[in-house]
């Protein structure tokens, strides 16, 4: 099993996401440290874990109200100036991260950025909260992302 994450609208959690994070979830150490060191939020803090676990357990899945009830949930204020600026550092120093793999990742990592960017700011619009959900991807999906 693969792990993404997806962003959530509180408001429109049920929706799930159309778009595979997985390269932001590989990469979310190296992003952070990065985060760091511009001095904003690392990615990691809008994670949120909720979904994960209850799949992790030996219990039944979480119905939708009641992910949103047991999810955290963040003002997207709180998170766009992270996202902003790690894109905005990472497309203006590509090499910004040092790991083997980095440059394979860079590209996908770039795309999802620009995509939650985009989605935290529609929350933004709408007065929501959002999250950065972590999910196992099933085994078929993630031979099609690989």
């Amino acid at each position: 099993m693969a792990t993404s994450v997806w962003v959530l609208r509180q408001s429109a959690a049920s929706e799930g996401d159309d778009f595979d994070h997985s390269a932001i979830f590989d990469a979310s150490d190296e992003l952070d440290r990065v985060a760091g060191n511009l001095g904003v939020r690392k990615i990691s803090e809008f994670f949120d874990w909720t979904d994960f676990d209850a799949n992790m357990s030996a219990e039944e899945p979480l119905e939708d109200y009641e992910y949103v009830a047991a999810a955290r949930w963040f003002e997207p204020a709180e998170a766009l100036p992270s996202i902003e600026g790690l894109l905005s550092h990472l497309k203006a120093n590509p090499a910004a991260v040092e790991t083997p793999d980095w440059d394979e990742l860079y590209p996908p990592v770039l795309a999802e950025l620009e995509d939650v960017l985009t989605k935290v700011r529609q929350a933004a619009d709408e007065g929501t909260r959002f999250n950065l959900c972590v999910v196992m991807l099933s085994a078929k999906k993630a031979a099609l992302r690989a």
